[in-house]
């Protein structure tokens, strides 16, 4: 058995991880923000009813004797760091608590406490941190590959790549056990309503029990990559279990429209009209090319031998019955 730190538990990666790791025997401890905001709350009864009860504890990340106290109790042998300020392009677009340049020293100090906890506290601790496409969110070349320039285009972006870059300094010079998943688009009926995919499926659900009202989105250009959370969290324990550390790219290889998206989720939901319902704000080509953010899975296939096991249309397919049921999958 091992003992397992994860933060951000309550988020869609954080619940599956933890649901994967308890299913393999292992301790699951978890930070958790308290009181647990409405979604985290339903995804904490969720896992509980499933059997699923970490270990919580209250730690502020961006204090790093909070954090080094936390690590030094534990001891544990793996921790993936999760928790992350983050405001999908929904989000930005209608505004929010805090603007995008607030949450840059959040993300990297939070990231950076962990580093240095592990390093100074608990340095046989393996850690994976979370990383993002948005790292490439300028790239001009695509499919996106280790070893390519970062290219980040927002200020989550940028504090991804910050954290990256400490990471590898502990790893090289510190000697830890550090890597970095670099996620691709993951989706999960667990996706909170301000990202796109969960608005699409939302929206459709509620086209097919009848009510008349639009779905609205910005445009349908955007090109992404999108994968099922739980094979993206598999293939991090896979990470976490090497005998040593390496940053990588999680992702299908594939890039989707949103508009794809619609069009396929609109023909599952049985929705035949679909264009006719859908406002988009841009309906033009932006003014400058969208990026293909799409991630070259081949260095994650041969190192962790893993492969992404839902497809396109089976992720909406299940998005679309949770919507229906009301579940979280």
């Amino acid at each position: 058995m091992k003992k397992i730190l994860l933060t951000g538990i309550f988020g869609q990666d954080g619940s599956y991880l933890a649901e994967i790791l308890t299913s393999l025997g292992h301790q699951v401890n978890g930070v958790a923000r308290m009181p647990l905001r409405a979604h985290a709350a339903r995804l904490c009864e969720h896992l509980g009813s499933k059997g699923v009860t970490p270990i919580l504890h209250e730690c502020d990340l961006n204090d790093d004797e909070s954090v080094t106290a936390l690590l030094r109790h534990l001891q544990p042998d793996e921790c993936y760091h999760l928790a992350a300020l983050h405001r999908s392009s929904e989000a930005s677009r209608q505004g929010g608590e805090q603007s995008e340049s607030a949450m840059y020293l959040p993300n990297v100090v939070s990231g950076l406490n962990v580093l240095e906890a592990a390093a100074t506290a608990s340095p046989h601790t393996r850690i994976v941190l979370a990383g993002s496409c948005h790292m490439y969110s300028g790239a001009v070349v695509s499919p996106q590959f280790e070893g390519l320039p970062f290219a980040p285009r927002s200020m989550y972006g940028l504090a991804k790549v910050a954290v990256a870059d400490l990471a590898r300094y502990y790893r090289e010079e510190r000697g830890l056990h550090a890597s970095v998943a670099i996620l691709y688009n993951h989706e999960s009926p667990r996706r909170t309503d301000d990202f796109v995919t969960k608005k699409i499926v939302r929206g459709l659900d509620r086209m097919r029990r009848g009510e008349s009202a639009p779905l609205e989105l910005d445009n349908l250009h955007a090109v992404k990559d999108w994968g099922f959370a739980r094979d993206y969290a598999e293939a991090m324990t896979l990470m976490g279990a090497q005998s040593a550390p390496r940053d990588l790219i999680l992702a299908t290889g594939k890039g989707r429209t949103v508009g794809e998206f619609v069009e396929t989720a609109a023909g599952l939901a049985g929705i035949s009209d679909w264009q006719e319902r859908v406002r988009v704000r841009n309906p033009g080509m932006p003014a400058r090319p969208p990026v293909r953010l799409v991630g070259d899975p081949a260095a994650a296939y041969g190192v962790l031998g893993w492969r992404h096991s839902v497809s396109f249309a089976e992720l909406i397919a299940h998005m679309l019955e949770c919507e229906a049921q009301g579940s979280l999958g």
